[in-house]
């Protein structure tokens, strides 16, 4: 049996910003990915639903959802005494059906003044979103997640569990490393192409670590295990390093680096440039955008 092959003929538009387009930034802690992220849209705040997993939005006004785990945890029906993730995956059908999940406002998660806050599963919210776009009802353009870290510490208690292992490594043949990337890759690429399939843009937030020394500079890469670090930047369009530089107060972000594995972007416009970190300087440099002449 053949099937006809439809080949695409693609004439990109380099001085507009494209949609579905998958963001990554990366930076120290407290340097500014967060606020700026936080209304990465055209319309501004109004424009972006940002998915924080460990609080760093407390102090920064925007549209948010805390999320802290990846599936939601259970409690038995009757009794309401919760259950360890461990131990329901390791009941049968029928034992399940004595346990419910606990509400989100009952998960023991407090904010900084001391009451509790509904605090979500990374998997409900995928949901929620889901049922939210197909229903036309998603008011946003921009999903940001803060931070990639985060989930992916919550991935490897999973992972640790599942083996029977104490810690990351001690599994044979890098078994739990590559379960991990897994389990990670599947949450970022699942929501990313449900985003695209909409024309949402995914933002992703990563903390940095030091990683070789260049021209006698320490360089920075993600601050996760480094197979997975190769995983995640090859889901991202474009890749951005966040500093402050010395004796400035705002943020920079560069799109260029030592290695472009780390820095880099898909979008023409951006490549090789270092800019003021925020939506309206990076709108700004893709629209002002002209193509050189050989």
């Amino acid at each position: 049996m053949s099937i006809n092959i439809t080949v695409q003929q693609v004439k990109p538009v380099y001085n507009d910003l494209p949609k579905g387009i998958t963001w990554l930034f990366y930076g120290q802690p407290k340097v500014g990915k967060t606020t700026v992220t936080a209304s990465f849209s055209p319309k501004g705040r109004d424009g972006v639903l940002l998915i924080d997993t460990d609080f760093g939005a407390d102090f920064v006004e925007c549209n948010r959802i805390i999320v802290g785990m990846i599936n939601p945890p259970y409690r038995h029906s009757k009794s309401k005494v919760p259950i360890s993730a461990k131990d329901y995956s390791a009941l049968n059908d029928v034992q399940k059906l004595d346990y419910e999940v606990i509400p989100p406002d009952l998960r023991n998660i407090y904010v900084r003044t001391g009451d509790p806050v509904p605090v979500y599963a990374m998997n409900e919210v995928f949901s929620w979103i889901k049922n939210q776009l197909e229903t036309n009802k998603f008011p946003y353009d921009t999903v940001v997640i803060d931070t990639v870290n985060r989930i992916n510490e919550w991935i490897e208690e999973i992972v640790c569990a599942e083996l029977g292992i104490r810690a990351m490594g001690e599994a044979t043949y890098g078994n739990d490393w590559a379960l991990s990337k897994k389990y990670l890759l599947t949450i970022i690429k699942s929501l990313q192409m449900l985003l695209r399939k909409y024309g949402r843009s995914f933002v992703m937030t990563c903390h940095a670590k030091p990683s070789v020394v260049v021209d006698n500079k320490i360089q920075q890469t993600l601050e996760l295990p480094k197979g997975i670090t190769q995983g995640v930047i090859s889901q991202a369009d474009v890749i951005g390093y966040v500093y402050i530089p010395a004796g400035a107060k705002k943020p920079c972000v560069q799109f260029a680096g030592y290695d472009e594995k780390q820095m880099g972007s898909r979008i023409k416009a951006l490549a090789g440039k270092t800019l003021n970190f925020d939506f309206q300087s990076i709108l700004n440099e893709i629209t002002n955008y002209k193509e050189k002449e050989n």
